[in-house]
């Protein structure tokens, strides 16, 4: 049996992409206005996550208000997104145990 897809807003990319209980990016619809007082519209897409040299999902994503593209690991993006942040002191969070 297969479980619900949930989707929640990325931790640092709020309304701009969400990830899903089931590891997936996406980007959300969203109209951005330009210093030159042109709109434009984006559609949102599912986005294809690469595999980095630890063998880890990435995904590419963009901080807006100009910022640069950042690759960042999907696993990380689900864990803030579902979890939340690590508490002080702790190196990783593995099973929804820290350590």
């Amino acid at each position: 049996m297969q479980s619900i897809e949930e989707w929640r807003s990325a931790i640092g990319y709020e309304g701009r992409y969400e990830v899903s209980s089931h590891g997936r990016v996406r980007s959300v619809y969203r109209t951005v206005r330009f210093s030159n007082g042109r709109t434009a519209s984006f559609n949102g897409r599912m986005l294809k996550a690469q595999i980095n040299r630890g063998g880890y999902p990435v995904v590419n994503v963009y901080p807006g208000n100009g910022g640069k593209s950042k690759l960042t690991t999907v696993h990380k993006m689900v864990a803030l997104a579902f979890i939340g942040p690590r508490p002080d002191g702790t190196k990783y969070v593995t099973a929804m145990v820290t350590v």
